[in-house]
């Protein structure tokens, strides 16, 4: 038993570090939609914008930098920043 519940506090903390990590992408900025708090880069990737993310200040045509995460098969842009 105590072999099946480390294994099991094992799996936890592994998956949860997994579901913590960002990813690092660059393009330029295809189309902006505020009212869907979402944006498009030019490879066609769609990027829904965390609560914390003002779209105001992105730009069709800008290169940027984004910092996003895997959620429920989206991607959610934590950081949107130029190049």
């Amino acid at each position: 038993m105590k072999a099946v519940t480390s294994a099991l506090a094992s799996l936890a903390i592994l998956t949860s570090a997994t579901i913590a990590m960002a990813a690092n992408t660059t393009g330029i900025i295809k189309t902006v939609d505020p009212k869907a708090m979402t944006f498009t880069l030019n490879d066609g990737k769609i990027y829904k914008a965390d609560k914390a993310l003002n779209l105001s200040m992105l730009k069709p045509g800008e290169k940027v930098k984004v910092v996003y995460h895997v959620k429920n098969g989206g991607n959610v842009a934590s950081a949107v920043s130029a190049m």
